[in-house]
């Protein structure tokens, strides 16, 4: 009998909502656990994400990136990332944690950016072969906060320097879709200390676990 399947777990929000910390936190813990883990994000994960990806975040000051091209950058980076790196590694068993995956385009070139929800849904099931998160975290602040701890980390990228507003939607449109997708997606209060976030991640990360141990034990 092959290897049973891993989980898909991936990390959304704002800019500065604490996705860098948690990641390399719930990655560590699930090793702590027994499990084997692969940390990974998006764009990046292999030669052609993390090409895309410098790109994306730091163009050169002559060129400037329109909506449908960065839609398209992010998703060539998701599908080489799904198809090399994250279908492989779950089919081995091994559980991946993401920072970020296709909400980001549904809030960062949808509502936020302007483009049709139809549009970059038929890009991202192209994208992702079909494959949805096992459980989606959804880090939640205020816009100011999240933009105040991007600052104070150094370097701000093209993202990070966009208008407040445009953060604001962002923000707005997050917090939407895990409202029509609460069983998938968990919104955890960011705002607080580390030790409070990481608990509470890491509540939902042992649910999922319960979840599908209890479904094991029913067949």
């Amino acid at each position: 009998m092959g290897k049973k399947r891993g989980f898909l777990i991936t990390f959304e929000g704002i800019e500065g909502c604490g996705k860098s910390t948690a990641v390399r936190s719930i990655h560590q813990y699930l090793g702590n656990l027994g499990r084997t883990a692969l940390l990974t994000r998006e764009p990046g994960g292999t030669w052609l994400g993390e090409s895309i990806r410098e790109i994306l975040l730091n163009p050169p000051d002559t060129e400037d990136i329109d909506l449908t091209e960065e839609a398209f950058l992010f998703c060539a980076s998701r599908a080489a990332h799904t198809r090399k790196v994250i279908k492989p590694a779950l089919k081995g068993g091994y559980d991946i944690i993401s920072d970020r995956y296709l909400d980001s385009t549904f809030v960062y070139q949808g509502v936020a950016g302007g483009l049709e929800n139809d549009e970059l849904d038929y890009l991202n099931r192209i994208a992702t072969y079909g494959l949805m998160p096992d459980l989606t975290i959804l880090l939640d602040l205020p816009v100011d906060e999240g933009l105040s701890r991007r600052r104070g980390a150094g370097a701000m990228n093209r993202i990070d320097k966009k208008a407040i507003t445009y953060h604001s939607k962002v923000r707005e449109r997050f917090l939407e879709l895990a409202d029509m997708q609460s069983d998938r997606i968990k919104v955890v209060d960011s705002s607080g200390s580390r030790e409070m976030t990481l608990k509470r991640v890491k509540a939902h990360v042992d649910r999922l676990i319960q979840q599908v141990s209890d479904r094991k034990k029913k067949k």
